[in-house]
């Protein structure tokens, strides 16, 4: 015989269930899937500090193209990228024991390279250099996302190209549409723009003042670089850097 109410009282269970293992799921997904997310944001205090930087200081050290706004901005923006990284840096204090002979003051070194910093919507690449001119333009999604670890790594990437005077990116392996250095070497601030950036973001993890926020953000900036930027590198460079294998060398293992 036919019971309605029995068949509602399923219909209920079995919907809780679902509803139950839809939450389950979403649960999973935020704490082991969805990727770290870190407070950016910038008080309207800081933004002004920084708006004091660009107009009193930062304007007249650096060389800038036509697609700078020179006036006050809102935070966040592609001008306040631009300037947190280059407060992150002039603050940045690693510990002389670190220095290498070229001097850790990375702030001064990106001075002494004179570049010409420009900003464009960059599909493909978070910065580009062109030796000619000394012009280094960074990406505007990258900019208006306001990550000053991020921006600085893009910044000291470009710097290397121009210190060494020439493009020495490989084709990737395994991705040969994409740039790599051929190898990361034992001492990465003789190499290439890639092994320059997993020295510049290993300093900072480990031998500087930067709070533990930037630090947090310059293990993820080393990882993905780690990750895909290599054709080669020694078995025992995760562990000494402190970063997971790359799955393309737990494969070949």
């Amino acid at each position: 015989m036919y019971d309605p109410q029995a068949r509602q009282k399923r219909n209920r269970s079995e919907l809780r269930s679902l509803v139950l293992f839809i939450g389950t799921l979403l649960l999973v997904f935020v704490i082991f899937v969805q990727p770290v997310r870190f407070d950016l944001s910038v008080s309207n205090s800081q933004c002004q500090q920084l708006n004091k930087l660009w107009r009193d200081k930062y304007q007249t050290e650096f060389e800038y193209s036509k697609a700078w706004n020179r006036a006050e901005f809102e935070c966040p923006s592609i001008v306040s990228g631009l300037v947190g990284a280059l407060n992150f840096l002039e603050n940045l204090d690693i510990q002389q024991s670190a220095k290498p002979e070229q001097g850790g003051d990375f702030y001064r070194r990106l001075k002494r390279q004179s570049p010409l910093l420009d900003h464009d919507l960059l599909f493909s690449h978070a910065g580009n250099t062109v030796f000619e001119t000394r012009q280094i333009t960074l990406n505007n999604i990258v900019l208006a996302d306001n990550n000053p670890v991020q921006i600085a790594g893009i910044l000291m990437h470009e710097m290397r190209h121009l210190e060494e005077g020439i493009n020495t990116h490989v084709p990737c392996q395994r991705e040969p549409e994409k740039s790599c250095d051929a190898v990361l070497l034992d001492g990465p601030e003789q190499g290439g723009a890639y092994n320059f950036n997993i020295y510049f973001l290993h300093l900072v993890r480990h031998y500087s003042n930067a709070s533990e926020l930037h630090r947090k953000l310059a293990r993820r900036e080393m990882q993905t670089i780690f990750d895909v930027r290599f054709n080669q590198m020694s078995e025992a460079a995760p562990a000494f850097y402190q970063l997971e294998v790359p799955q393309w060398m737990s494969a070949a293992q």
